[in-house]
């Protein structure tokens, strides 16, 4: 039945059809890329425009259809490249991790007083299996399901604080500057957490802190320094102003050049000119920082569930309730510190009038 319908539907304009491909297989004589790729469908805009004459579009979509959403079966996966999960003893005691973090969540209630707020479960996505020196120890975040409009993690940080865990009002708990945190004690140092690590860097204004962040995290993830505005930067950038309530149309790259913002982010944090090349035995990359900051999240959510306290992460923040604020920070502070080696800088984000 898809078959034909994706066939018609691909003959008549409406949906552009990519076939997929495998990856390569073992053995020297395969040409084939390393890794495959799924098939991809895509809407025309003979499509799109049909469907808005109906008054279906994108943006409507959840008013037209309802869509049952349902965990995925295996808890931890292995994904960039994506593979199947081996069953080994590692992988059943992350599932088991997981399964009891998903089983607390389901005794208590998060909910928004003005938006549909859905929470299934979490999934534990770990990165690089394919890595020589690959121990379940690369990536780690939780992923909360289902991955949609309804998804707490993907809503905007002021909505956040806006939300309800068990009938009462939360605070959100981010631990500032984490990957930069948890290189600097790599490499044998404490970031100095009085002051903003990335304030002042290019100057003082909101635009010129968010330049500067970015840029940061941009070499963090890319595995080097970045030199040049390529379009993910641009991307990343103005996803983030947009978050802040930063208009993306203020932003000109030309008043940034990447060598003058290299320079002073060095001036600052010169110890990131040792990114990317050896630390101790080995080079490290941004699923290791991942990894760490995982780690730290998850081992908070225990402990606050051995205390019957629910939370909720945001990759480096957690959501408690509001009267758990002074004991949540102190477990999150330890776990970091356990952890990481290091103190961390802990922000707290907390209720704000329903005006958005």
């Amino acid at each position: 039945m898809f078959d034909n319908v994706s066939r018609a539907f691909t003959e008549a304009g409406l949906v552009e059809h990519k076939a997929g491909f495998p990856g390569s297989y073992s053995g020297l004589s395969n040409p084939g890329p390393r890794h495959g790729k799924l098939t991809r469908y895509r809407a025309t805009p003979a499509l799109l425009e049909a469907c808005a004459a109906h008054g279906v579009t994108p943006d409507t979509l959840g008013e037209h259809f309802r869509f049952e959403a349902v965990m995925p079966a295996e808890l931890v996966r292995l994904t960039a490249p994506s593979r199947k999960t081996p069953d080994t003893e590692q992988a059943q005691r992350l599932r088991a991790q997981v399964a009891a973090l998903n089983s607390f969540a389901a005794q208590h209630t998060l909910a928004h007083p003005n938006r549909e707020i859905r929470h299934l479960g979490w999934v534990r996505l770990f990165h690089r299996a394919d890595h020589p020196g690959f121990r379940w120890d690369k990536g780690g975040r939780l992923f909360s399901y289902p991955q949609d409009a309804t998804c707490y993690q993907r809503i905007r940080s002021k909505e956040r604080r806006a939300l309800i865990i068990n009938e009462e009002a939360v605070v959100e708990i981010d631990i500032s500057s984490a990957y930069l945190t948890i290189f600097y004690s790599w490499c044998g140092q404490q970031l100095d957490t009085d002051t903003d690590a990335y304030g002042g860097i290019l100057g003082d204004t909101d635009m010129d802190r968010e330049v500067a962040k970015c840029w940061i995290n941009m070499s963090f993830g890319g595995g080097q320094l970045r030199t040049r505005w390529t379009k993910e930067i641009k991307e990343n950038l103005l996803d983030c102003l947009a978050r802040k309530d930063i208009s993306p149309e203020a932003f000109d790259p030309q008043a940034y050049p990447m060598k003058w913002i290299r320079g002073c982010v060095l001036q600052r944090h010169p110890i990131l000119d040792r990114w990317g090349g050896a630390i101790g035995d080995r080079v490290r990359d941004w699923s290791d920082l991942m990894f760490i900051e995982s780690e730290v999240i998850i081992e908070t959510m225990q402990a606050l569930m051995v205390s019957g306290i629910p939370s909720y992460p945001i990759h480096d923040s957690i959501i408690v309730p509001r009267s758990k604020e002074a004991v949540a920070v102190d477990i999150l502070k330890e776990k970091f510190r356990s952890r990481a080696g290091t103190v961390p800088k802990l922000g707290v984000s907390r209720p704000v009038p329903l005006d958005f």
